[in-house]
């Protein structure tokens, strides 16, 4: 018998039960529910465990029975429900759960699932989890728990309080949608540059007038015939006339394969919005293919929804090729024997005929709207026949969008006599001209599309329509070459009879209305038929469309061109009847787009000092890509740090360890790639764009289509993938909160990152700098994390509870709390300091007004401990933010006065500028913001740029010593300051000896003017610009050499990264070579003669493939 509580017949009546508190969610099924399927259904599915006989459900069932009763010690019970929660059964029972969430009782789904708006959602998110601690805690407190529950009763219970509450469901306002944020304002150049790339590759195309090659004339100089002997003597080989005529078809004419144009870039640009949004300047439509598996379903996935019609339809192409067809990994996969001929011309009259009913319908619709308009009757004389034109797309598309109504305002320059705008809610009568009538009888579908205008959802009628059309159309034309299934040339045959009338009809409209424009049909998310894509490209490549493109939508990098040693090697073949080269894809998708140019006025404008720190940071979801906009990624002003790390990591569930873990050598390991995909987004990762090791093309190309690496451009001809990081502030601000959020682990999960660096840097070809850049990146973000988690732990540890529900300022704090420069120099250098004077008189480190460099302070003998007092003082009231490097485009000028705008910019990305090659002084520029008290500015507070200074590393690594001209040179830009102003400066000399006394500590100023007799004629504007340079302190800190005891954050990292780290500091490919190396550095800084230490100057030179200027020696 069941338990009364939740037994789906039990009694409505209950016993009299206290309220309970606010903040619990309330029991829909324990008690009071009546009697219903929705609840019986709930039961049965909760009561599967426990009549499971697996060993491992059962024993998973058990750590819950065991992690309830109040007689356990607390410790074991909080033990055991860590195991329960974190166990893949619990996983996969509310994955089960939220499948059938539209058919339980909704107060249960709301436990753990995020409203929808509108019911019980299986789309809808998962509430995030409590820990095993608070959810012991939370079932303690209930006044509906009972040790005597029945087991069934007990799990329920135990979900329902296992989420952190949310708002309560409620019918009206709906819950903002994803597809809402797909329909919201889209700025940038996308679609000007999709629709250039086009025309440029239209460019390089044959006139129509040329004709293809058969379909098998590729293999008839070079293999064996490919059917059998006895069969079809009259179809084995094309005859000999038909060979003579294709060899006088001059090679360049057919350059490039098909017009199938892969558009590839990493998830959240838009992609997809990008194809909708190109239907409304020239015709066509985007079908999603989004592959329909438990995975995707229990993922949150970017819109639109899969369209099935169209998925299904072409699923069942796929099983009809034979095992040895089925492959992605050939470019033209070719048939042996009769019986593989005739599934392989199944399939491609399959696709033929889908693709010939859409050029058909789209035809069918195109000229309804040229009737309807008003603007292309005989009387009809328009002063611009492309706008009425326009106005005949722009209409197409919005009726048969992704929503209902338009994703788009209407553009300004449709023709404004079109009747179109005032049929929107009306039937469009059928078209006199109907484009059925153009086609032999044969040809001609027995019932028309839908209404266009009057038919509800009629995108997805029109796809059904499409589909059954298309089946009908194949299953006549496998009746109409029954006896011809097995011929080799079938496909131009069909292709000449079916699909080349169909898209000359739209064509057709095209070269009438706007001989500019041209078709598309867009597959979104195609990889899920990548199997098919040869064929695809087969019988797009024989119909020869003059100005109709197939547009190939996903992030997988395979699809471009496929994938495969053969494909990739095909598509650089260009001999006469073999593989032509594939189009080049489109990835320049641009960023920041949701910064419209007010907004950009608003922050770097002269005007923008009404701006609090909270208003600036409120604008950082608007920056890279498109995503970060959705309401998914930020509310109420504030990232949503834990969605985001979801994003960027796979699976979505994973988390860092608790321990620290042995990382695998293995780059394509899951934690690796985790790891690396974290790593890249604190650090710059520069990976080569060369595909030379054995793991390099796997590797990228899974960061690319699961970890969010950007494309910067993919070789159709080789293996070579352009890949990046650029700045994108919210998720290098989610991958800092992950790591800070824990302080005790903050050395763990770098020292984590640290090794799969150095494991990835051989098999990827990973760049990190020769000087060592990468190195004293890595620790100055190391430092600033260690110093934030260690400010703000009571602020970190409230956000990730997040019960009780953090304060808006406890938010603030622990997403974008500032460290102060004291803090943070401190953790990266220490507090061993030696107080020096200047080297040498003239150079940049006397005070103004000393014409002969004079002493800035005295020497001193013994190493202070703690900074030096003058910058202490200023470093305590000096604050830092940043999270991420940002790769400048071009030098920022090193011998004039700059202003504060890159700076500001930097402060506004929390970033750090990390210099082009040849930047003149620093390596590494970091902003820093002034207060006037050592508490940093609060959300409140409002910015102010003249408040702005920097931090500038120089990193040198070179086997001698650093000449003095170089040490004694200015490391950061001049500011342009019109009041004193002070910043710091750090000097890494990593092969350096370690200096017992401490790092080397002096004040600059910036210039020094020179001596009277070395000073030569200035202007007044000169010498009043040099005045004002002079307003600038620098305080310059030299670190010689890399040991613990100088840098002693070096001793927080554990495991093999504390040894390992030393790799990332030059272009050592073992620690031995770099034990070598400082052996070889400290032996030649030590040799008396300056020409002998300069012959291995000039060595290195070499070796580095730079000249060695013959000239600079006469100097010396």
């Amino acid at each position: 018998m069941l338990p009364p509580t939740l037994n789906p017949g039990s009694s409505p009546a209950s016993p009299v039960v206290p309220t309970p508190p606010h903040d619990a969610p309330s029991l829909p099924s324990l008690l009071g529910l009546p009697a219903s399927p929705r609840k019986k259904l709930l039961y049965d599915t909760l009561k599967k465990p426990f009549d499971d006989q697996d060993s491992h459900v059962r024993h998973w069932i058990q750590t819950l029975e065991e992690a309830t009763p109040p007689n356990v010690r607390r410790k074991t019970r909080v033990k055991r429900l860590d195991l329960f929660l974190d166990d893949e059964y619990f996983d996969q029972l509310i994955n089960e759960l939220k499948s059938i969430a539209d058919r339980l009782p909704e107060k249960f789904v709301d436990s753990f699932l995020h409203p929808s708006g509108s019911g019980a959602d299986p789309s809808a998110s998962l509430r995030e989890k409590f820990d095993a601690e608070t959810l012991l805690t939370r079932i303690e407190k209930s006044p509906f728990f009972q040790p005597t529950f029945d087991p069934v009763d007990r799990l329920a219970h135990v979900l329902q309080h296992a989420f952190i509450p949310g708002p309560s469901r409620m019918p009206s306002p709906p819950v903002r949608a994803p597809l809402y944020d797909f329909t919201s304002t889209f700025n940038g150049q996308a679609l000007e540059r999709l629709v250039d790339y086009i025309k440029v590759h239209d460019q390089l195309f044959p006139p129509s007038s040329s004709s293809p090659p058969p379909v098998h004339v590729a293999r008839l100089e070079n293999s064996p015939p490919l059917a059998d002997h006895t069969h079809h003597q009259q179809h084995q080989s094309v005859p000999e006339q038909t060979r003579k005529q294709h060899r006088s078809v001059p090679e360049q004419t057919r350059k490039y394969y098909a017009k199938v144009l892969p558009i590839i870039q990493s998830s959240g640009f838009g992609k997809t919005r990008l194809c909708v949004q190109l239907s409304t300047v020239s015709p066509g439509m985007l079908v999603c293919l989004r592959e329909s598996s438990l995975l995707t379903r229990n993922c949150a996935v970017s819109e639109p929804p899969q369209d099935k019609p169209v998925y299904d339809y072409f699923q069942r192409i796929k099983g009809l090729l034979p095992g040895s067809l089925e492959t992605k990994d050939q470019l033209h996969p070719m048939p042996k024997g009769d019986q593989e001929h005739m599934r392989f011309n199944e399939a491609h009259l399959s696709i033929l005929a889908w693709l010939a009913v859409y050029c058909q319908t789209t035809a069918y619709y195109l000229i309804q709207l040229q009737h309807a308009s008003g603007c292309f009757d005989p009387p009809a004389h328009h002063q611009d026949p492309a706008a009425c034109w326009r106005a005949v797309v722009f209409y197409y598309a919005r009726t048969t969008g992704l929503k209902e109504g338009s994703l788009f305002e209407t553009p300004s320059n449709l023709c404004h006599q079109s009747r179109l705008p005032h049929l929107c809610s009306t039937d469009i009568p059928p078209s006199t001209d109907n484009p059925l009538t153009h086609l032999h009888p044969a040809n001609q579908a027995a019932d028309p599309p839908p209404s266009l205008l009057a038919t509800p959802r009629v995108r997805e009628k029109i796809l059904d329509y499409i589909c059954e059309t298309a089946t009908t159309l194949a299953s006549t034309m496998k009746g109409q070459y029954s006896c011809q299934l097995s011929d080799h040339e079938l496909l131009t045959h069909a292709i000449r009879d079916h699909l080349k009338p169909r898209l000359q009809l739209v064509e057709h409209l095209l070269r009438d209305a706007d001989p500019n424009s041209f078709f598309f049909l867009a597959l979104d998310e195609c990889s899920s038929m990548d199997t098919l894509l040869p064929y695809i490209r087969r019988v797009w490549f024989h119909a020869m469309p003059e100005t109709a493109w197939i547009l190939l939508i996903d992030t997988n990098s395979d699809l471009a061109p496929l994938a495969g040693k053969e494909a990739r090697q095909g598509s650089r073949r260009m001999a006469e009847f073999d593989t032509h080269c594939l189009t080049q894809p489109f990835s320049a998708m641009p960023l920041d787009l949701n910064l419209t140019s007010q907004h950009r006025r608003t922050l770097f404008s002269s005007g923008g000092g009404q701006l609090t720190m909270r208003d600036l940071d409120g604008f950082l979801p608007r920056f890279g890509r498109p995503l970060w906009m959705d309401s998914r990624y930020h509310s109420d002003g504030f990232i949503m740090p834990t969605a985001i790390f979801r994003k960027l990591v796979l699976p979505g569930e994973w988390t860092w360890p608790d321990v620290l873990q042995d990382i695998q050598p293995d780059p394509l390991n899951e934690t690796n790639q985790n790891l690396i995909a974290l790593a890249s987004r604190r650090l710059h990762l520069d990976l080569s764009s060369k595909a030379g090791p054995q793991h390099w093309y796997h590797f990228v190309s899974r960061q690319i289509a699961h970890h969010l690496r950007f494309v910067g451009r993919i070789y159709s001809t080789s293996d070579s993938i352009k890949s990046g990081t650029p700045s994108e502030p919210p998720v290098s601000l989610a991958v800092a909160w992950s790591v800070r959020s824990k302080p005790e682990l903050v050395a763990v999960k770098w020292s984590m990152m640290v090794q799969a660096i150095i494991y990835a840097s051989a098999p990827v070809g990973l760049n990190v700098g020769a000087q060592g850049e990468l190195g004293v990146a890595l620790l100055s973000t190391m430092a600033i994390d260690l110093a934030m988690s260690q400010r703000y732990s009571k602020y970190l540890r409230y956000y990730i509870s997040a019960w009780p529900a953090p304060s808006a300022d406890a938010k603030y704090a622990a997403l974008y709390g500032l460290v102060s420069v004291h803090d943070w120099l401190c953790t990266l250098t220490g507090s061993k300091y030696v107080e020096c004077a200047p080297a040498v008189s003239g150079s940049s480190s006397g005070y103004p007004g000393s014409e002969d460099g004079d002493q800035v302070m005295a020497d001193q003998d013994q190493a202070d401990q703690g900074l030096p007092s003058q910058l202490a003082s200023w470093a305590r009231r000096a604050w830092l933010n940043f999270t991420h490097p940002a790769i400048l485009p071009k030098q920022i000028p090193h011998d004039r006065r700059t202003g504060t705008e890159l700076l500001r910019e930097l402060w506004i990305r929390h970033a750090t500028a990390q210099g082009v090659s040849n930047q003149a002084g620093w390596d590494l520029l970091i902003p820093v913001y002034e207060s006037h008290s050592d508490q940093p500015p609060n959300g409140a507070d409002k910015f102010d740029e003249t408040k702005l200074s920097y931090i500038a590393i120089q990193v040198k690594n070179c086997i001698n010593r650093p000449t003095r001209e170089v040490k004694e040179a200015a490391v950061g830009p001049r500011l342009a300051v019109d009041q004193e102003k002070q910043c710091l400066e750090l000097f890494f000399d990593l092969k350096g000896p370690e200096s017992c006394r401490g790092h080397e500590y002096s004040q600059r100023r910036h210039p020094t003017p020179a001596s009277n007799k070395q000073r030569a004629p200035k202007m007044k504007e000169q010498e009043e610009e040099d005045a004002k340079s002079r307003l600038l302190l620098r305080h310059h800190v030299f670190i010689s050499g890399l040991t613990p005891d100088g840098l002693p954050l070096l001793k927080q990292l554990q495991g093999p990264a504390a040894k390992q780290v030393r790799l990332l500091f030059g272009d050592g490919d073992s620690l031995d070579t770099l034990e070598f190396d400082e052996t070889h550095a400290n032996y030649v800084r030590r040799l008396p003669s300056e020409e002998h230490r300069r012959t291995w100057d000039e060595a290195q030179t070499c070796m580095e493939s730079r000249l060695v200027l013959l000239s600079s020696s006469l100097s010396t």
